[in-house]
């Protein structure tokens, strides 16, 4: 679906009230008005500053309904990699999130994009997980009220509830930090293990930063995945207090390849051809397939996805 912008307000002095689109340089905050966006614009070569596109809602606590604080709130594309900068919650638990959209021609007409929510916070069990889904958000409802920026979707699923982890595990730090990133590398998976105990993971966000809500005090090894890529696993003590300044880094080396099949039952069996990175022994990666049998969907719904360790 295509969306024609609303045409600017001009105001006595023959200003717009967004401003008229001028050349950008991405990454770059001083090179345009801070309330707007540096998009890309189909047919030319540099982008343009143009009215951004935004998620505004809340995420909120699933028993008391009240609003959650300092919570983490992403958003990613269809195929799971994230959809610009990860945001934190105001006080009362709003946010403010903005989706780089491309645009079709110099007035900033913008076409749909699909995009999924993903939240965490302190105390809290991170969304989504275990049988809660993040479901696909249409970008093309996108509004201005009164023609001015910027543009607005408006969704019951925009806003997020999270879960309470049990009071046993209140009150645990956090560990913060960041990844080396490529222009082509879009998606990395960071994961923290210790001994036998179950893994952790999140995602991190477009500008390398990356946050592990509630983490029990002891000994971690922490790695980040992606495809065609190999990081330096990092040693991390936790204690009392959040670890901050991690910092994962890329090692050189080639990557190896891995083909295989999954197993789901008696009579449906899936072939998975794997190019990712190279697998060792304990490590956490991110599966995605879809299930066939005689030729046909195994399932209505959506692809299978997981996480799977190797052994």
């Amino acid at each position: 679906m295509v969306m024609k912008r609303v045409p600017w307000v001009v105001g006595a002095a023959g200003l717009s009230a967004c401003g008229g689109p001028k050349e950008c340089v991405p990454g770059d905050a001083s090179s345009g008005p801070s309330d707007q966006a540096c998009e890309e614009v189909q047919g030319r070569e540099k982008p343009l500053c143009l009215a951004p596109v935004r998620l505004s809602a809340m995420v909120f606590n699933l028993d008391s309904k009240a609003g959650i604080a300092e919570a983490e709130v992403m958003a990613t594309d269809a195929t799971g990699a994230p959809a610009g900068k990860a945001v934190r919650t105001a006080a009362d638990g709003t946010y403010t999130l903005r989706i780089p959209t491309a645009r079709t021609d110099d007035e900033g007409t913008i076409t749909g994009r699909s995009v999924r929510l993903r939240a965490q916070a302190k105390d809290f069990y991170p969304f989504p997980s275990g049988s809660r889904v993040s479901l696909p958000i249409d970008t093309s409802g996108a509004a201005q009220k009164d023609g001015a920026c910027p543009w607005i979707v408006a969704s019951p699923l925009t806003d997020v509830g999270l879960a309470p982890v049990p009071s046993g595990q209140r009150g645990r730090p956090s560990i913060a930090g960041t990844v080396e990133l490529s222009a082509d590398l879009k998606s990395v998976l960071p994961v923290l293990e210790s001994g036998s105990s179950a893994g952790q993971s999140t995602l991190v966000s477009d500008d390398g930063r990356f946050t592990l809500f509630s983490v029990a005090g002891g000994s971690y090894k922490l790695s980040a995945y992606s495809q065609g890529v190999n990081d330096v696993p990092v040693d991390v003590q936790v204690q009392s207090t959040d670890v901050t300044g991690v910092e994962l880094k890329k090692k050189a080396g080639a990557t190896a390849t891995l083909s295989g099949s999954v197993q789901l039952d008696e009579k449906a069996t899936v072939s998975v051809p794997y190019a990712g990175p190279a697998l060792t022994s304990g490590q956490y990666d991110q599966w995605r397939v879809t299930a066939m049998r005689n030729g046909n969907p195994t399932s209505m719904t959506e692809e299978l996805r997981g996480l799977f360790r190797v052994r």
